[in-house]
């Protein structure tokens, strides 16, 4: 399990990161501290990245400077950014930097251009690779090849100083990764963690169910943390080993140092951790207070009138009315002021705001809006749209396939024992993504994918089943079939109709196999209704953005 050894108060505002020796931290408070000396360095903004190099520390502002501590506790600044740094990594002397500014930019040490960057006495070439939205994470794979996750869901991986792969696996942002074994393993903002090969081969999926903000190695284990003070192992076949629950909103990085981890609060602590494999329990449900992540009901008011643009589109605000510009006309998108149906406490930066909207409102237009009214930097709108999906979802508007004929699948495999595990389902039985607790599903899959004896058609049912009753399998197979027949096809169709609403992954591919089967025939139009239905509610609310 994982074990809360030591918590040591740190900041009065959110820490966001750690050296990779575990000395220095930084954060909202505008400083950097020794862990061991408690010497502090006070910065001009925000310090949000971190990355220990060459017996010196690099950090980045959310200003867009980068800074180079040395063994002095001198430091020095380079302009290398013009929005925040939010991720740094290094190899040998070589830097690599990720921004809000849609670039990932990397330092390479040179003797002959002493007309660029200069940091420590060393100069360095400054070489900018251009991104679509923000770089949230930026790592280096070898000396001539790094790879990047970015907003706009992407993995690109540049060789040699040009783009050699854009993988499009996930279906939100990619907040961040590790690399091992030729492995690429990568966590979105939704929590979906993903296993792929350098081709963009998607090996295996598995959903945590919680914002997540930061991964990396232990050994084979990978830790990974986010939303609601969540930290969970997890091996490198995507099981689930250990999951704790610390006493903070959101655990903002997670680093190891001498087999200790050490994990960024944004209550301002720095908790200390150890792995105990020999003592298995199934979860510290520790109890927080943790109102940020809660729904609540309140009265909000207060967009100002006038005419404003967000994302490249034009609204104006009218007798507390919000309309969007389209084309010689202004639509009407929502309220301006009033009770709304649901209302977020969300932290941005240092701040916190109400974040407020309407059961009919695009997701998008309630970002906008959003930002207008508060005066946020319009680099979080993607910020706020993943926040508001993950935490409001609209079951209602999606339509799902609930049911199962479990009878029909006991006639068909009368001794089986996955009838006896849907019997169990049905009844109410939950199936944790934990592999230490007794019902898991990872047994599920054994059951599932083992056995030669279940027709294909009888597995996508079932996992319909079990996607509508949020049991997270790995359904990462889906991609290794071309379906045969009309009892396949609609088995894939009534699956993927259920997947839309909260995909694991990218659906573009295996939306290409429904059209084909529609294609070929195998799909009528009644089969595929439910499904086109929920694609259009997802483009509705701006919850598809490709």
């Amino acid at each position: 399990m994982l074990d809360v050894i030591e918590k040591v108060k740190i900041f009065n505002r959110d820490l966001k990161c750690i050296s990779d020796d575990g000395v220095w931290v930084g954060g909202s408070s505008k400083t950097i501290k020794n862990m061991q000396t408690g010497i502090e360095i006070q910065t001009s903004c925000p310090v949000n990245s971190m990355k220990s190099f060459n017996n010196k520390v690099l950090f980045g502002l959310a200003d867009g400077r980068l800074g180079l501590l040395d063994e002095r506790n001198a430091v020095e600044y380079v302009n290398l950014h013009d929005k925040n740094i939010c991720t740094i990594d290094c190899y040998e002397n070589f830097i690599l930097c990720g921004s809000w500014d849609h670039l990932a930019v990397l330092l390479i040490p040179t003797e002959n251009d002493k007309s660029d960057v200069c940091l420590g006495g060393n100069f360095y070439i400054k070489q900018v690779f251009q991104h679509p939205q923000t770089v949230w994470k930026a790592i280096f794979i070898n000396k001539n090849t790094f790879a990047t996750g970015c907003a706009d869901n992407a993995i690109r991986i540049f060789k040699d100083n040009v783009l050699f792969k854009e993988m499009h696996c996930h279906a939100n942002v990619v907040r961040s990764l590790c690399f091992s074994d030729s492995i690429i393993y990568s966590i979105d903002n939704y929590g979906k963690l993903l296993k792929i090969t350098m081709q963009g081969e998607i090996l295996k999926s598995r959903n945590l169910d919680e914002m997540c903000f930061d991964i990396c190695l232990y050994q084979d284990i990978m830790l990974i943390c986010g939303d609601n003070g969540r930290v969970f192992a997890v091996d490198k076949t995507l099981q689930v080993l250990f999951s704790k629950k610390l006493p903070c909103p959101t655990c903002w990085s997670i680093r190891v140092v001498k087999n200790r981890i050490s994990i960024a609060g944004s209550d301002g602590t720095m908790y200390f951790l150890t792995v105990n494999e020999d003592e298995i329990v199934e979860e510290d449900s520790t109890d927080t207070d943790n109102q940020s992540n809660q729904l609540q009901k309140t009265n909000s008011s207060h967009t100002n009138e006038g005419v404003f643009v967000s994302e490249g589109v034009k609204y104006k605000v009218e007798n507390s009315k919000i309309y969007k510009e389209l084309g010689s006309r202004w639509v009407l998108v929502g309220d301006a002021q009033g009770s709304y149906d649901h209302s977020f406490d969300v932290e941005l930066g240092d701040k916190k705001y109400v974040l407020s909207f309407n059961d009919n409102e695009n997701v998008h237009e309630v970002a906008s809006r959003f930002i207008h009214e508060n005066k946020i930097n319009p680099t979080h709108h993607q910020e706020i749209v993943d926040y508001i999906n993950k935490n409001y979802k609209r079951s209602t508007l999606f339509k799902k396939y609930d049911a199962i004929n479990i009878e029909g699948i006991s006639k068909l495999l009368p001794d089986h024992p996955i009838v006896s595990t849907i019997r169990e389902i049905a009844g109410g039985a939950k199936y944790s993504i934990l592999k230490c607790r007794k019902k898991n599903v990872y047994h599920v899959e054994d059951l599932l994918f083992n056995f030669t004896s279940i027709p294909l058609f009888v597995i996508l049912d079932i996992c319909k089943y079990l996607y509508c009753k949020e049991i997270w399998i790995d359904l990462s197979f889906l991609f290794n079939y071309e379906f045969q027949n009309k009892k396949e096809a609609k088995a894939f169709v009534f699956l993927m109709t259920n997947m839309v609403e909260d995909p694991p992954f990218d659906l573009s591919k295996l939306n290409a196999k429904v059209k084909r089967l529609r294609d070929l025939g195998y799909l009528t139009l009644d089969d595929v209704l439910k499904y086109n239905d929920n694609c259009q509610i997802k483009n509705q609310y701006g919850e598809n953005k490709n």
